[in-house]
């Protein structure tokens, strides 16, 4: 038995097969404890958009969340299970910190935060997920870039779509100086 990273290696394999896994996994452990932090914080938050939010469409989006983050989760948690890893996933404390925070609002502050974070959120997590969809060293952590990649993407654009409803400017330009003219890249979200 081994440890990378938190995660606890039990496949009976030879030696130099499961140093590479090993070492493969402790490579990626952060980005995997990472995915299934932000799968638990989304489910939570998603459960508080249902009770919390006054905009019908975020009450949606976060119905939404719930489901596709939990069915996320399941799959991560069965991608590590099926190389003989166990694995506890728990929230980070950042993570942790937003769901106190956004718990403690309610109606249209709560809509105007809780879409600010979704956006802010998903737009990392496409970028990391498109990262680490090539540059994982473990099978496993591919797996789960690959399979996640494509909700997180559609996740964002749903955001981008319930944002502007609830007093929230996706649509800023970038410039950037090497560029003509002006390209509009992933934005920071401006609230109104």
């Amino acid at each position: 038995m081994a440890m990378a990273g938190g995660l606890t290696i039990l496949a009976a394999m030879p030696k130099v097969e499961l140093h590479a896994q090993l070492d493969a996994l402790r490579q990626d452990s952060r980005f995997i404890f990472d995915a299934a932090s932000s799968n638990l914080m989304e489910v939570r938050l998603g459960q508080a958009a249902q009770s919390k939010a006054s905009n019908p469409a975020v009450k949606q989006f976060g119905q939404q969340m719930v489901t596709d983050h939990t069915n996320l989760q399941n799959q991560l948690t069965a991608t590590i299970s099926r190389s003989g890893t166990q694995f506890k996933p728990g929230m980070t404390d950042d993570h942790e910190d937003e769901v106190e925070r956004l718990e403690k609002l309610s109606g249209s502050d709560f809509d105007r935060e809780y879409m600010t974070a979704m956006l802010q959120h998903h737009q990392r997590d496409v970028a990391t997920f498109q990262s680490m969809s090539s540059s994982a060293r473990s099978a496993q952590g591919r797996q789960i870039a690959t399979t996640g990649l494509p909700v997180l993407q559609r996740h964002l654009s749903m955001a981008s779509q319930v944002a502007p409803q609830v007093g929230i400017n996706t649509g800023v330009a970038v410039t950037n100086p090497t560029q003509n003219p002006p390209v509009t890249q992933n934005p920071p979200v401006v609230t109104q």
